[in-house]
């Protein structure tokens, strides 16, 4: 489970750092013929957007799976390890709860765009919404297995130190 959830957290990397690319080159380009050629892209602002919401959503799972969102940790700081752990993991579950309703409430809104298009590129709005949904779903998916982890950590802390103490720290 380890190597395929690390498999597709780097394959998201790269895959961000290329609509990231696709992004910028797409923007130039548009700049280029708009200033100089005087004849501006119709297209490429929406795709400019599509890219613009892969970034921001994927780019929030991979913040998920780096465990690196904006966050306030002065309290996890200064609360005892084991309520620390307690609390994190009760955030968690909490964010879980809210991607399975955005997730569960996201598919009549991607059933209804199946049949709405982008005004020029004439693509579905599907594609948009597919990104967001997909991204729901892999930081889903991220957070319950950080939370499976956190948790079968805290059980093993907690045999490892029952185990010491059960032997009174005798020196034999």
């Amino acid at each position: 489970m380890l190597k395929l959830r690390s498999w597709i957290y780097n394959v998201i990397i790269y895959m961000n750092a290329a609509v990231l690319l696709l992004m910028f080159i797409l923007l130039i380009v548009q700049v280029f013929f708009r200033r100089w050629l005087n004849d501006p892209l119709t297209w490429s602002e929406e795709i400019a957007l599509l890219t613009m919401v892969w970034i921001t959503f994927v780019g929030a799972y991979q913040c998920t799976a780096e465990d690196s969102h904006l966050k306030m940790s002065f309290l996890k700081n200064a609360l005892p390890k084991r309520l620390s752990l307690f609390l994190n993991i009760i955030t968690k579950i909490i964010i879980i709860i809210f991607l399975i309703l955005a997730m569960v409430y996201g598919i009549p809104l991607l059933e209804m765009s199946i049949s709405r298009y982008l005004p020029i590129t004439k693509l579905s709005m599907l594609v948009p919404y597919l990104i967001i949904w997909g991204s729901i779903v892999l930081m889903l998916i991220e957070v319950a297995l950080q939370v499976i982890t956190e948790l079968k950590d805290a059980i093993v802390k907690s045999n490892t130190d029952n185990e010491s103490t059960s032997q009174g720290g005798k020196n034999e």
